[in-house]
């Protein structure tokens, strides 16, 4: 399964616990600007990313992605849902960054925060190996 998130980081490396490290594969976009934090698409099992995003401050989850024949990443047009946009705009406002507003789509949440990060994010073209 793969996730667009947040995660803390230390340098340049996501700040994983000792016991998700080797069990998650990342990719990251970019730094969010004045924060120690990173916008990232990770691949692990779904219960790994549960737990990551239930059990480590250090994560936040934005949406887990599927793929289903010629329909990539579907969920991104889903609202994103309001616990999720409540620890986005935490930490968002905790580092004086705009936050999202409550009617954006999965899609919009990722594009503003990564091209926020990385000017030349390009959605289309990021991508992770998937794990098992």
């Amino acid at each position: 399964m793969k996730a667009f998130c947040l995660m803390r980081m230390v340098g340049g490396q996501p700040d994983l616990p000792e016991a998700a490290q080797g069990l998650v594969n990342w990719v990251l976009c970019d730094r969010i600007p004045t924060t120690n934090w990173g916008a990232y698409l990770v691949a692990a099992t779904g219960a790994d990313l549960q737990a990551l995003d239930t059990q480590w401050a250090g994560f936040v989850g934005i949406v887990a992605v599927t793929e289903d024949g010629d329909v990539r990443w579907g969920e991104l047009e889903n609202p994103t849902a309001d616990a999720v946009r409540t620890k986005i705009n935490n930490l968002l406002e905790a580092h004086n960054q705009p936050t999202i507003p409550a009617d954006w789509t999965n899609r919009q949440v990722v594009r503003a925060i990564y091209e926020r990060a990385n000017a030349h994010f390009d959605l289309s073209t990021c991508d992770i190996m998937d794990v098992g």
